[in-house]
């Protein structure tokens, strides 16, 4: 309890006080003179932002590289603001902290620019918007605001701009609008930034009764048009505009509150009668000689005033009027009434070429047979063309005007205004590609802004969070043209992809491009969406690659097509259809196509009850941060395929297309990465051409040839992933026929199936035999290695290791990692006398961070064996509340740095006759260091353990502070052999430490003293001092053997006792 405590205060004080940082001077976020410490804020801080900062890149490597709380504008009378351009993983990460805009009386400003990302994601972590201690704050979202938990409006306005996203709302946590709270929308035609969870957990949302609801609305729309605010979990209260308001702008709306759960907030344009309306505003000509005039023409209606600028003319009583511009003018009519105000532009041209002031397509990409909307708006012409000609207009169209188009192929439009001083044009391109104007979803690594934290989605805006990224470019194919790829820097950690929004799964293609890595039996998750019970999975193992969906709690789709046709040694497009054309009962047509752009295709079909997916999405692993794929695999129905574990290969491409491609599509989409689609089979012998030219050259062999003679066909060799030119493909003993024939198969291509560190063959053949398939065949609790060297039976549960120098080995950890504490290890606080014994390869070590040989426990109670700057090698052990520490250092010798393993034990005598306990170190057999301290004797402690690993939180500094220390680096520790720990054995030498003192000569005359003692040839010795047996000082060097006995010189005598010892050198 205790330490417990001391650790949240310790973190508190971190969080509130010293590790914070000050943005103090406009400009950069990254530029470190910007901040009060001279250094940009660094992770798990907390930043205070009082001055006008630019983030536009990310500000960490990885979404969890930020400051853990960030104000902006804090402080009374401070101010503060943060504007993102760029960039995907900015913003906070942590946890119980968050993103305050507005704090402590302070005024602040954020603003999310489109393309860019800003983001509160962590345990409890929340964007605030002002505070109740007169913060105000404003927060502008016109790119993506990723709030993962909970938002709250205090003190000020949460703006929604029409690009703006903030869908990633995905748990039970309360968000709330409050009284001096403002949630702000502005909308552009049908576009609206809507506020959106991203399951069935998140965005619960109060609002305050006198909280307000703002609206601005522009862009194309009519009467009756509807958009969708939020789409939330659970909701209570109304804003005070209530269910029906009218806006500044004159705008009448209703506001449909949903039904408070599993719901959406819509609003509806109900009327305009409010507002001031102006049409039709006309120069006539338009385009004019200097001198001559226009005449401006206009419908207005509903207004209190009206002006023309330049020059704020009143032309309340008017419908037209006559201007003399002496130049190109364009001229703004205002209608006003009340607060709301309508403008209108039109330009006169004056001895000038027309003016194209817009020319645009509504989509630039669309499918055959579906439209787009050309607009365009030109000034100063007298004809106006576009062509070819695409509208029900004649040869001429209106300076100002927009209509449907219909190309059946890719199409450039070109605008022609013409005037009496001449032409312009202007052009645009409409593509017209089925499978370009499906795709809803892309990740492609080789175009610009990707890193190797985030993949962005260029199409949809869902990017993935990469955590363990390594983002490769300048790839280069004979059979592809993937340039990039996004692969993971440790392929054995369950790391990848997060995207907190999951994705369609009706009516859908997935196509992704994967360049597989080490596979084996165990399946490798490529993407997963949803979860075990409503979700998608896309897996791959060496003979398969396996798709996976659930609904409703039950796996409903689990499609298998078999690998070992594909040449999986270049990208592999995987692709994954779902239709539901033929409609039948949410029971959807599943097909399935592999090909390898080195070569091979296989295709698989099913139909399936196929559902909505429901959480997170992920690449490379599973959703769940770390947690166990049973409970977070999409797609499983509630068990994982056992072994699964992260994809260890590359994606170089993914897509998600809005429907089902056809076969001929797929082929299609292939072909626009790879050069060609190659058969597997060209010969339809069974096996795959590219298998025969890799081991044969050529495509004469057949499916039942058996080349090596080893009892297999080819079509088995293939079928077992084994080497068909090679009668034991992994050189283990077993040829591949015994491997796969035994009752439990081994793996032909790997030496040690169950990586005990024997061989398949040293364990099948071996005398005694243990099982290749179990590290501990006996369950016995050592390792079938460690009993073979030892000298007990692997197989045989009655068999244990026999004493060894040391005793009677209790248990062996040949695994280097970190794990429980040894409390788990012996079941309860051990207070026994202990020994460990490891084989390690010392090499001098200058300096450099401490390195960890072993722990167990913590700052309060444990003991840990380090490698130190200086070559010193110290054992320390912490109790009595962590206040005593004992601790026992040796210097290595030169002879021990060079003479190869040596066998280092480290002992604990709980209680010596003095009650103290006492710590030692042995090296060869020799006592080189000990120390005794009132520690209590329990030395296992509960804060876990580390073995060759870096750690933190071990024994001490004996004021109850932990240490750390990184990897053992400098040298090797005999893994295999591992770390022997004997229980109630208390070691006290060995053979080597027998450096015997046989006599003590003492010259009281002289004052002297002269040692003898054994040695031997060739050796040299030294000579320690001691007057308590805990510190010992070397008194002379260099004594060099005389043979079989030695003695010493003569040394001067001290007064009082002491104590002596001879150590080789």
């Amino acid at each position: 309890m205790m330490k417990k405590a001391l650790f949240i205060l310790s973190f508190g004080t971190g969080i509130l006080s010293a590790q914070t940082s000050t943005f103090i001077t406009d400009g950069d976020w990254l530029d470190p003179a910007n901040w009060d410490t001279g250094a940009v804020v660094p992770d798990n801080q907390t930043a205070f932002i009082n001055a006008n900062a630019i983030v536009d890149r990310n500000t960490g490597t990885a979404n969890n590289d930020n400051p853990s709380r960030i104000e902006i504008g804090s402080g009374p009378g401070a101010s503060g603001s943060v504007t993102v351009t760029g960039g995907t993983l900015s913003g906070a990460h942590g946890g119980g902290n968050g993103v305050f805009v507005g704090a402590n009386g302070g005024n602040g400003t954020l603003r999310v620019e489109e393309g860019a990302t800003y983001r509160t994601q962590g345990e409890n972590l929340q964007l605030a918007v002002g505070d109740f201690s007169g913060g105000i704050g404003f927060v502008s979202v016109a790119g993506v605001m990723q709030i993962y938990k909970f938002l709250n409006v205090n003190n000020g306005t949460f703006e929604m701009m029409p690009t703006g996203k903030c869908n990633l709302f995905n748990s039970n946590d309360s968000s709330s609008i409050g009284a001096e709270g403002t949630l702000s929308f502005v909308i552009d035609g049908s576009d609206v930034g809507s506020l959106e969870r991203s399951n069935t957990n998140g965005l619960n949302l109060t609002i305050d009764a006198a909280a307000t609801l703002k609206i601005n609305l522009g862009g194309d729309f009519e009467l009756n048009d509807s958009w969708t605010l939020m789409r939330y979990t659970s909701f209570s209260g109304q804003f005070k505009e209530g269910e029906s308001f009218t806006n500044e702008q004159g705008y009448t709306f209703a506001v449909d509150y949903g039904s408070g759960n599993n719901d959406a907030v819509t609003l509806t344009l109900t009327s305009d009668s409010e507002r001031p309306k102006i049409s039709n505003l006309t120069a006539t000509p338009a385009a004019i000689s200097a001198g001559a005039s226009s005449t401006l023409r206009w419908s207005a209606s509903n207004f209190d005033s009206l002006t023309l600028d330049p020059g704020e003319v009143d032309l309340t009583l008017l419908t037209e009027t006559t201007i003399f511009p002496t130049e190109t003018t364009t001229y703004t009519l205002t209608t006003v009434k009340g607060a709301a105000s309508v403008s209108s532009e039109v330009t006169v041209v004056v001895d000038e070429l027309p003016e194209i002031n817009s020319f645009t397509a509504s989509e630039l990409l669309i499918a055959p047979g579906e439209s787009t909307t050309l607009a365009w708006d030109v000034s100063g012409a007298d004809s106006v063309k576009i062509f070819p000609p695409f509208s029900f207009f004649d040869d001429e169209i209106p300076t100002t005007g927009s209509d449907s188009a219909f190309p059946f192929s890719n199409t450039t439009f070109t605008l022609t205004a013409t005037n009496a001083t001449g032409s312009v044009n202007a052009s645009l391109e409409v593509v017209v590609d089925a499978l370009e104007a499906a795709i809803i979803h892309l990740w492609d690594p080789s175009l610009p802004r990707q890193t190797s934290g985030a993949i962005l989605d260029s199409v949809g805006g869902k990017n993935f969070d990469i955590t363990g990224g390594d983002l490769i470019t300048d790839l280069t194919s004979d059979s592809n043209n993937l340039k990039a790829a996004i692969n993971r820097v440790n392929l054995a950690a369950n790391t990848g992809g997060d995207m907190g929004l999951g994705f369609p799964t009706q009516d859908t293609t997935f196509e992704i491009w994967v360049m597989p890595g080490e596979l084996n039996d165990d399946y490798q998750v490529i993407f997963e969406t949803g979860g075990p019970s409503d979700g998608t999975a896309i897996l791959m193992n060496s003979f398969m690659v396996r798709f996976l969906h659930s609904t409703g709690g039950v796996n409903t789709l689990d499609l298998e097509v078999p690998f070992t046709l594909i040449n999986p040694s270049d990208f592999v497009q995987i692709l994954l259809t779902l239709d539901s054309d033929p409609p039948a009962v949410n029971v959807q047509a599943v097909n399935a196509y592999v090909k390898g752009s080195a070569g091979g295709a296989i295709s698989a079909s099913a139909t399936a009850l196929i559902g909505v997916p429901n959480g997170r999405a992920s690449l490379f692993t599973w959703s769940g941060f770390g947690g166990g794929a049973d409970g977070a695999l999409g797609g499983t129905g509630g068990t994982a395929p056992l072994g699964v574990t992260s994809f260890k290969g590359s994606v170089g491409l993914f897509k998600i297309y809005d429907r089902a491609l056809t076969e001929a599509e797929a082929d299609e989409a292939y072909l626009k990465v790879a050069d060609r689609i190659t058969e597997s089979d060209s010969d339809f012998d069974g096996l795959p051409d590219f298998w025969e030219t890799r081991f044969f050259g050529d495509l004469a062999q057949g499916s039942s040839d058996n080349n090596d003679n080893d009892g297999l066909t080819n079509l088995e060799e293939l079928n077992a992933g084994s080497n068909p030119t090679l009668a034991d493909s992994d050189a283990d003993g077993l040829d591949d026929e015994v491997e796969i024939s035994l009752a439990e198969p081994t793996d032909v291509n790997n030496p040690d199936t169950d990586g005990d560190g024997l061989t398949d063959g040293e364990e099948v053949n071996g005398n005694p035999s243990s099982n290749p398939l179990i590290v501990d065949s006996d369950f016995d609790g050592f390792d079938d290695f460690f009993e073979m060297w030892i000298g007990s039976d692997p197989n045989d549960f009655n068999s244990l290791p026999p004493a060894d120098e040391v005793g009677i080995p209790f248990a062996n950890l040949n695994t280097l990692g970190t794990g429980s504490s040894f409390d788990a290890l012996f079941s309860v606080a051990d207070t026994l006398d202990v020994s460990f014994k490891m084989l390690v390869d010392f090499e001098e070590k200058i300096d450099g961070d401490r390195e960890v040989v072993f722990e167990t426990g913590g700052a309060t109670v444990g003991i840990s064996l380090t490698y130190e700057a200086g070559n010193n090698l110290v054992y320390r052990a912490s109790g009595s509340g962590g206040l005593e520490l004992a601790v026992a250092a040796h210097t290595l010798t030169e002879r021990q740095l060079a003479g190869g393993e040596i066998s280092v034990v480290v002992t604990y005598d709980v209680a010596d006759e003095n009650g103290d306990s006492v710590i030692a170190i042995y090296l060869d057999g020799a006592l080189v260091a000990s120390d005794f301290k009132p520690l209590g004797g329990d030395w296992t402690g509960t804060n876990g353990s580390a073995f060759g690993v870096a750690s933190g939180n071990f024994a001490g500094d004996g004021a109850n502070g932990w240490l750390t220390g990184v990897n053992f680096v400098s040298g090797s520790i005999n893994e295999r052999k591992g770390l022997t720990v004997y229980s109630d054995t208390l070691f006290t030498g060995g053979p080597e430490a027998a450096l015997v003192i046989t006599d003590l000569i003492l010259d009281q005359e002289a004052g002297t003293i002269m040692l003898t003692f054994d040695s031997k040839p060739g050796r040299t010795y030294a000579v320690q001092r001691s007057f308590d047996l805990v510190t010992f000082d070397t008194i002379e060097t260099g004594v060099a053997s005389l043979g079989d006995e030695t003695n010493s010189p003569a040394i001067a005598a001290p007064e009082g006792r002491s104590f002596y010892r001879v150590i080789e050198e």
